[in-house]
């Protein structure tokens, strides 16, 4: 069967036309996956990325045109679900060291003392700027990346980018500054 015959299935809700284009495509989108998200996927994860490919595909059926590449909207979409599962996989860098959680496996000396340098942490962040503090907050829990906290406070994202190594600067200066007094 032609792309052409599979996507006017596939417009109808034909799930044998998607079951085709997976053995047809699966491949060519598990290529473009890995050329994407690097060689540290594993098979189950790519095999799930491109299942999600596939799926957003499905949803946007009414949208094909048979006249166009189907292969090349596939290759769309798969690009694309690349670069928002990349976005998701992005690394955070740590905070200064010495500014851990607290965790229940400690013993209540460790509980107590990471307990104050909490609220050690606390009072630094307190000194920072009101935007700072904000991107710091957003950046490290709610873990918003940076260009959606520079969308979010009306940003450039190589602004948030900056605002965050000074800040971790900062708050490492600060630290130290304030162990050494008390």
């Amino acid at each position: 069967m032609r792309d052409e015959q599979i996507a006017m299935q596939l417009k109808k809700g034909d799930t044998q036309a998607l079951c085709l284009l997976i053995d047809r495509y699966g491949d060519h989108v598990a290529k473009i996956l890995s050329s994407f998200l690097g060689a540290g996927l594993t098979a189950q994860d790519l095999e799930e990325i491109a299942s999600d490919v596939f799926f957003t595909l499905w949803q946007q059926r009414n949208k094909l045109q048979p006249d166009k590449s189907l292969k090349a909207y596939i290759t769309v979409i798969a690009k694309n679900t690349g670069r928002k599962r990349l976005r998701k996989m992005k690394t955070v860098e740590p905070l200064p060291e010495g500014l851990d959680i607290p965790s229940s496996e400690l013993s209540a000396a460790e509980r107590m003392e990471q307990s104050e340098k909490q609220q050690h942490l606390l009072r630094v962040l307190e000194t920072l700027k009101t935007p700072d503090r904000e991107i710091f907050y957003r950046y490290y829990y709610l873990e918003q990346t940076t260009g959606e906290i520079a969308k979010l406070m009306g940003m450039n994202r190589s602004t948030v980018m900056s605002r965050l190594a000074r800040g971790r600067s900062a708050l490492k200066m600060k630290m130290e500054d304030m162990q050494h007094e008390d």
